[in-house]
């Protein structure tokens, strides 16, 4: 018996069909050639093209950046050195910790424990500060005229008289590439 079946009764089960096979269709290919090689070939162009296509891509020019968007790049960058050292300041106070709680084990083990040079200590770097940098004047573009920065204040002693009339103005300084000012005649 099989599985409970009596001959008789095992022949009468109907075996499954069998699904057909299905034709195989035929794929374009050049003549000549063999299914493999044309898909090589299709692949080599289209690498070609892409890579063609690329090419153009990188060689567009693109605009210069505005200033606005030089000075976010400027902060963004700004905020990632003091972001970096925050984690280094945070590292620095871990291994610190770890350090400490090695001595005490080592301590409490009867172990002898050598103190660790005088190494750097970590330093906090504080909260997020950007100042923006002083722009400097493009060389060959005209300076600003401006007045010169008037002399500091000192108190004249009390018996000094002071002077009827302003001191002479400075000549102002040379620039690279200008002529120099003309000075008084001697006389």
């Amino acid at each position: 018996m099989i599985f409970g079946l009596s001959p008789r009764q095992a022949l009468s089960i109907p075996k499954p069909k069998q699904m057909p096979m299905p034709k195989p269709t035929r794929t374009w290919h050049r003549p000549g050639l063999s299914a493999l090689a044309s898909r090589a070939l299709c692949c080599a162009v289209l690498g070609l093209l892409t890579n063609v296509f690329a090419l153009t891509l990188v060689h567009a020019k693109l605009p210069a950046l505005s200033d606005e968007a030089k000075a976010k790049a400027a902060e963004a960058a700004a905020l990632t050195a003091h972001n970096g050292k925050i984690a280094n300041y945070q590292l620095c106070k871990s291994m610190d910790r770890v350090a400490d709680r090695y001595k005490a084990d080592a301590k409490k083990a009867g172990k002898p424990v050598t103190p660790a040079p005088d190494g750097t200590a970590c330093v906090d770097p504080g909260p997020f500060v950007y100042v923006p940098p002083v722009a400097l004047p493009v060389p060959g573009a005209p300076l600003a005229s401006a007045a010169p920065a008037p002399a500091p204040a000192v108190p004249a002693p009390a018996g000094a008289a002071t002077p009827a009339s302003p001191p002479a103005a400075a000549p102002a300084p040379a620039v690279a590439g200008s002529p120099a000012p003309a000075t008084a005649a001697k006389k």
